[in-house]
């Protein structure tokens, strides 16, 4: 007997499934019978061949965005080798650049602590240099930038530079009020340097309390015209030195100057 033809039947149109719904295959059979569960989807990223969820993406950011250093480097080299993908493994060319850039962090490290290290020897060195220098002032005679004054009873010098020759000059001594206790009329002056004493006392010869003084000059050319001055500047003896977080401090009738503001040094007189 002929076999019977199959006739394939097509569903009614609305029986047919939509283009859009897929297709779900079903679940392989093991030769055991059961039925394995199909794998669940996972997202995932690939960095150099590391295949890591996509929830680590932000953490992978955050780590490349800091500095590295050699241990950080290595670290990271040898997590990638023990997550790489096994169907797309870290290739012998790529292997070899990580490890050549390794070797280079490797090297800019050592650099960087041997800079170190040479900074803070020449910093040694330099402040050895300084507290010598500024132990051997002791008991010279300087000159010192600035227009501070120390009056603790003995006759205070003073001085300025002068650029051009003026029609008239004056000097104020101002206490720490700013109240002017003293003023010297100079008169006429070629320029240059003007050196000045002041024996403590105001105009009236009374003898001003011992402490911290200012003075200012004002000098004017035969037009009138104001004379910006040039340097002002205090002399005396270096007395003792001090050693603070600012740094090293020579001291002049009880007024600290550092090292940097000092113009010249002398024997005293």
């Amino acid at each position: 007997m002929p076999p019977t033809a199959r006739r394939r039947c097509t569903p009614p149109p609305w029986r047919r499934p939509r283009k859009s719904r897929a297709c779900t295959a079903p679940a392989s059979r093991p030769m055991n019978g059961s039925v394995e569960p199909s794998p669940v989807p996972m997202e995932t990223t690939s960095l150099n061949g590391i295949a890591s969820p996509a929830s680590d993406t932000t953490a992978l950011t955050n780590a490349a965005s800091r500095t590295l250093d050699r241990d950080d480097f290595l670290l990271m080299l040898v997590t990638q080798l023990q997550n790489q993908d096994p169907l797309n493994p870290l290739q012998g060319h790529e292997f070899a650049a990580q490890l050549a850039q390794f070797s280079s962090v490797e090297q800019l490290t050592n650099i960087n602590e041997a800079i170190k290290g040479s900074q803070e020897a020449n910093n040694l060195l330099a402040q050895s240099i300084n507290s010598g220098v500024a132990a051997g002032l002791i008991g010279k005679e300087i000159d010192a930038l600035g227009n501070e004054l120390g009056w603790i009873g003995e006759p205070v010098r003073l001085g300025f530079e002068l650029p051009r020759a003026a029609a008239s000059v004056e000097v104020q001594i101002l206490d720490d009020t700013g109240k002017t206790v003293r003023t010297f009329d100079l008169g006429k002056e070629a320029g240059g340097l003007i050196d000045l004493t002041w024996d403590g006392t105001d105009g009236n010869g009374n003898v001003q309390p011992n402490g911290r003084y200012t003075f200012e000059v004002t000098a004017v050319d035969a037009s009138g015209e104001a004379i910006g001055i040039d340097n002002t500047y205090t002399r005396g003896t270096v007395d003792r030195i001090s050693f603070s977080s600012e740094g090293i401090r020579l001291w002049i009738d009880d007024l600290p100057v550092s090292m940097s503001s000092v113009l010249t040094v002398r024997n005293p007189s």
